[in-house]
């Protein structure tokens, strides 16, 4: 990559054009004999941003680029880019490091990550030396790093043909993808050899709505998020479980709003220091409005910490078999669950209204599904042994919804 495209290093930096010319204006554009020399002023954010990027690089690739990420100091500020070919991350900093002139270099990220963190306390110096080698002092401590060629670093993906753009509270994106992705297809299982696109994540605006829908499947259980007030153009794209972690990483902690752009190829996060680039998963995503239920025979009213206790604990016998049996009447749970080595049986009060059922649930399921309804009690709702199972807040609201298929019983 020859660089960061200028719009791509201001999003990375937070910084204007205006802004960007005065602090070149007050740099000391001067080459020593000895290279470029890069002044690290605050090594601590300074290695937050390296272990960040390079985490995000992957060990071993079979193009050697991929490992690497690519450091940019213009003016004082800068950015640090890297990715694994789908997803691209580029952070930046001002006021982190002084430098002689501008500079760009492609170091092994890992590797670089790891001196970095092991540098003693103190002043660090980066000595950029005729573009094949990079000195790193601090204290005693010295290393001399080569370089890869920056000519050939991997461009940030992108696309002209802009679907949609809207801006989204950073914690609001966060809870959509981490209350979906637990249910999307592992790649190793069979639903995501036959069809890739279940191991991601899908994001739909319809035409003529508000609410931006996050949706995660393995066609064995669903999981089901709404973000409300969004004004976006209509869109229906699918990130990867991979794609989705990283998103968090990087923003959980954000407290504004983010900008994203939807193409019909990647999706971009913009925020303060930062923009994400992933790639989308192809494919067709399945219609999954018509696997929630509606209607129901049977419904339960729990405590969410209350139920989450008796499921871990009914968990130990459940390893196996993963599946416990579920008994509901007169305002009681019970379950049950028996493998060759024991069995756990455990009951719990709670408000029922409805015919008796009796089914078989995967307990690490319905585990995953109730940690993702943040909510004091917890609503389950049945239909038959048969057929899913909803499981939501005790509100009026459907904001968050988990559906599980129940295991037929012998």
């Amino acid at each position: 990559m020859r660089g960061l495209r200028h719009g791509a290093f201001f999003a990375c930096t937070g910084i204007n054009t205006t802004t960007l010319k005065e602090m070149k204006f007050m740099a000391t554009a001067v080459k020593t004999k000895s290279g470029i020399k890069i002044v690290v002023k605050d090594p601590s954010r300074f290695k937050d941003k390296v272990v960040q990027v390079a985490d995000a690089c992957p060990d071993s690739n079979a193009l050697p680029l991929l490992t690497c990420m690519k450091i940019e100091v213009r003016a004082g500020s800068v950015v640090f880019t890297g990715g694994d070919g789908i997803n691209t991350i580029c952070v930046g900093e001002q006021d982190v490091v002084e430098a002689d002139q501008d500079a760009s270099f492609v170091v092994p990220a890992a590797l670089f990550s790891s001196i970095i963190k092991k540098l003693p306390a103190g002043k660090v110096e980066l000595t950029k030396k005729d573009g094949e080698s990079l000195l790193i002092k601090a204290g005693s401590a010295k290393f001399d790093l080569s370089l890869f060629n920056g000519d050939e670093f991997p461009q940030i993906p992108t696309d002209k043909n802009v679907e949609s753009e809207f801006k989204i509270p950073a914690s609001s994106l966060v809870a959509g993808l981490k209350s979906t992705m637990y249910a999307a297809a592992e790649e190793s299982k069979q639903e995501s050899k036959n069809m890739p696109v279940l191991t991601g994540v899908n994001m739909e605006m319809a035409a003529g709505e508000t609410n931006l829908k996050f949706t995660g499947t393995d066609r064995n259980r669903l999981s089901r998020f709404l973000v409300e007030g969004i004004q976006a153009q209509p869109f229906r794209q699918t990130i990867a479980v991979s794609s989705c972690k990283e998103i968090v990483k990087i923003i959980d902690s954000v407290q504004q709003e983010v900008k994203v752009t939807v193409t019909q190829s990647v999706i971009s996060i913009t925020g303060p220091g930062f923009m994400i680039v992933s790639k989308f998963l192809e494919g067709n995503y399945p219609d999954t409005d018509k696997v929630i239920p509606r209607k129901f025979e049977m419904e339960v009213v729990l405590e969410r910490e209350k139920l989450l206790a008796v499921l871990t604990r009914t968990s130990v016998f459940a390893k196996t078999k993963k599946m416990g049996i579920f008994t509901l009447k007169d305002d009681q749970m019970s379950i049950f669950s028996k493998t060759e080595i024991g069995q756990v049986a455990e009951g719990l009060d709670c408000q029922t209204v409805g015919k008796e059922m009796r089914l078989g649930l995967d307990v690490f399921f319905l585990i995953d599904a109730i940690k993702a309804v943040d909510h004091k009690e917890i609503r389950l709702s049945f239909t038959s042994p048969t057929t899913p199972v909803a499981i939501r807040p005790d509100n009026e609201t459907n904001k968050v919804i988990g559906v599980i298929i129940p295991i037929r019983l012998n």
